[in-house]
């Protein structure tokens, strides 16, 4: 059996974390830099924030960290909490695309996230993957 004891990666780190990280979720204590970066390089316009699978607020910005900036903010020093959009619009897992996509209409956003009805986030949908028939979502 190898030795993963110098192993970076944390293993105790759930699983539900890495994959919601990985759909392109943002933390409060996360810098509106890292927002910045994190929503050019997945190309998303706006972007949920979550803490413990708890959906806390929105980024509808696509560049904060340049918001930041621009009112003589630092970017590395402001957290996503201070600039979040606390209006919070999602779907329920159980619910159909058509309830996803009309909620996107009426509300001219391209993304939303999925809760269960315990309200812990399980994934994120948008205009792609409904009109693909796929979303991202973990067990």
């Amino acid at each position: 059996m190898p030795d993963n004891s110098s192993n970076p990666h944390p293993s105790n780190k759930p699983l539900v974390d890495v994959l919601l990280d990985k759909a392109g979720i943002l933390k409060p204590g996360d810098s509106v830099q890292t927002a910045g970066e994190k929503m050019r390089a997945t190309g998303q316009d706006s972007m949920p924030v979550a803490e413990n699978r708890r959906l806390v607020g929105m980024v509808n910005d696509p560049n904060p960290d340049q918001h930041a900036t621009r009112f003589g903010h630092d970017p590395s020093r402001t957290l996503v909490s201070e600039s979040m959009d606390k209006k919070i619009l999602y779907c329920f897992e159980d619910e159909d695309c058509a309830t996803a996509l009309r909620r996107m209409d009426e509300n001219h956003i391209n993304i939303l996230p999925v809760m269960d009805r315990e309200m812990k986030m399980v994934g994120i949908v948008n205009r792609d993957d409904i009109a693909g028939g796929s979303a991202t979502q973990q067990s």
